[in-house]
């Protein structure tokens, strides 16, 4: 990953040239940056250099591959994207330009509750299942004060039964597992499901099934507690809250979790929204704004439910500095980040690591942890 901080540093352009670039003037700030620069472009879009000048010619395809590659931070590439063929919800675009790239926007936008459409659960799955391993070491994981707060509030029995939805990479899953509870983890991600059953192996009582939580048929009145975290935001809100409430026990508890970055009076926040405006016209840098929302509307679905009865909810800030290299890992685990074609991942993050630079080379970020908390009736 180093050497791919270093890499997008020395061959991009500053964020400010590519600010004041519009997408027709790219070539010619590509030359400016030097060879390399130059060749990743050409690689990446499929312009050769007999053609540079006129139009571009599709990029080769190779057998089970997508038009757009998508790279690891160990610079491997990811296999096929079963996705490939997704197109706009409105309208056709070039194949070259389909799925991640267009995805990204239906990711940050569309797919938050309250707008018109969710995401699949398993193409989110999918989504994070390609960065499992680099997920489960930047992502930021639950302290021991909220899992005791959780149990404690929910009342749950040391016998307690415990469903969760959306395990990811056993974050939650793990604390939990090491005080003895029975758990049963739902995870559409294979591969994030793959190292939250490796995480847990010593422990017998948990089970880890690679499903979402709208396809699990569900066991009615089976559970003590229902818990998500970093999760239940993909889920809409009535029917998900209802599903929870059919699976738990009378007197059994709902916790939903989730980590909010608000670090959105920083310096170094304002100093990446332009860069955010070129590359995510529709959102702003890690727009957590509809997350905020989204947690908003499921405190107010469960406060009117008829279902669930006392809801509560606690807050804890708490703050984390991140080395550049670090940071710039945490950006690829976001799924609109790693939906960028390969040239403008390159040139995006070549911009913010300049910016890293300029900010002495570390990244200082304020997060809230949110704890929803409802018994059912």
């Amino acid at each position: 990953m180093e050497a791919e901080y270093r890499r997008y540093r020395h061959a991009s352009p500053g964020p400010h040239d590519l600010l004041r670039t519009p997408a027709g003037r790219l070539p010619a700030l590509l030359d400016q940056a030097g060879g390399d620069a130059r060749r990743f472009h050409d690689r990446s879009s499929g312009v050769s250099a007999r053609g540079r000048r006129g139009h571009a010619r599709r990029p080769r395809q190779r057998p089970g591959e997508p038009g757009d590659l998508q790279e690891l931070p160990q610079g491997e590439r990811l296999a096929a994207s079963r996705g490939r063929d997704r197109r706009h919800p409105v309208r056709q675009v070039p194949r070259h330009r389909r799925g991640q790239a267009r995805q990204a926007r239906l990711d940050s936008r569309a797919n938050p509750v309250g707008k018109e459409k969710l995401a699949r659960p398993e193409r989110i799955g999918t989504s994070f299942n390609d960065v499992a391993s680099l997920y489960d070491e930047v992502r930021p994981g639950y302290p021991t004060e909220i899992i005791d707060t959780i149990v404690t509030l929910a009342g749950l029995p040391s016998s307690g039964r415990i469903l969760e939805i959306g395990c990811g990479t056993g974050q939650i899953t793990l604390p939990f597992a090491v005080r003895g509870y029975t758990i049963l983890a739902l995870e559409p991600g294979d591969a994030m499901a793959a190292l939250a059953a490796r995480k847990c192996r010593p422990y017998p009582n948990v089970e880890i099934v690679t499903l979402g939580f709208e396809a699990w048929p569900t066991e009615p009145e089976a559970f003590d507690l229902v818990v998500s975290a970093q999760a239940f935001h993909w889920i809409e809100p009535e029917s998900g809250i209802a599903k929870s409430a059919e699976a738990l026990k009378p007197g059994g508890s709902l916790a939903l979790v989730w980590h909010l970055d608000v670090s959105h009076d920083t310096s170094f926040w304002k100093a990446t929204q332009p860069i955010y405006d070129v590359f995510f016209p529709r959102t702003s840098a890690a727009d957590t704004g509809w997350l905020l929302g989204a947690v908003g509307r499921y405190g107010e679905a469960l406060r009117v439910s008829e279902v669930f009865a006392d809801p509560g909810e606690m807050r804890r800030a708490w703050e984390k500095t991140y080395s550049g290299e670090d940071y710039l890992k945490l950006l690829n685990t976001f799924s609109d980040h790693r939906a960028l074609s390969v040239t403008d991942r390159a040139r995006f993050f070549g911009a913010i690591a300049e910016t890293i630079d300029r900010a002495g080379g570390s990244v200082h970020r304020r997060y809230e942890t949110v704890l929803l908390l409802a018994r059912r009736r």
